[in-house]
């Protein structure tokens, strides 16, 4: 489910701090883990549908 909400309102930032706290909780595990995450823009049709999406999150896995 999308987050959503007005521009300006602080939904990347939330985001964010939430991937640096699942990234620290990684770091202190004893077992590898992996985190993915993607960020769209809703108004750039070239990289806002789920091909692209899925697409971006295998590369990161993969690459990670």
């Amino acid at each position: 489910m999308p987050l959503q909400g007005d521009p300006s309102k602080g939904k990347t930032m939330l985001l964010c701090g939430i991937i640096n706290e699942l990234e620290g909780a990684i770091v202190t595990d004893r077992y590898c883990r992996n985190l993915a995450y993607f960020f769209y823009q809703v108004t750039d049709s070239r990289i806002n549908n789920a091909i692209t999406v899925l697409c971006g999150l295998i590369y990161y896995l993969t690459y990670q």
